[in-house]
């Protein structure tokens, strides 16, 4: 059943990045139980031989206690402030290959600091979502 869904095993090469993706997978799930509690009329019935909770009630308590292992597992391992450290060293990486390819073409400092300064204004607008 498993090769049938996922012929094809992709290696992992961000776990951090799949973490918050996970971390956001339980927070849709926990909302759409939260869904399906604001349907409800009576969190119980009776059933056969004595009262029983509702389904969606459980699955909503399951998806609160997971929503709060995760949350703490993430907070506890600062997945955020990690992933925005890798995000500077990929730019400081593109600064470095960028200042070595300038210097092979034999650019005038005029024009690297030029270059330089679009790099920098480019990447401040890409960290708040304003690049060209």
């Amino acid at each position: 059943m498993f090769e049938k869904a996922l012929p094809e095993i992709v290696p992992l090469t961000n776990p951090l990045e799949a973490y918050a993706m996970f971390a956001g997978r339980v927070m849709a799930w926990m909302n759409l139980m939260e869904q399906l509690l604001a349907d409800l009329e009576f969190p119980r019935y009776r059933g056969a031989t004595a009262e029983q909770i509702r389904g969606e009630v459980l699955l909503y308590e399951r998806a609160m206690d997971r929503a709060n292992a995760v949350l703490s597992a993430y907070a506890k391992l600062n997945i955020d402030e990690r992933l925005a450290r890798l995000t500077e060293k990929q730019a400081d990486i593109l600064v470095a290959v960028l200042k070595a390819g300038l210097n092979a073409a034999g650019v005038t400092s005029e024009q690297r600091d030029l270059a330089h300064a679009e790099v920098a204004r480019q990447l401040r607008a890409l960290r708040s979502g304003e690049a060209a």
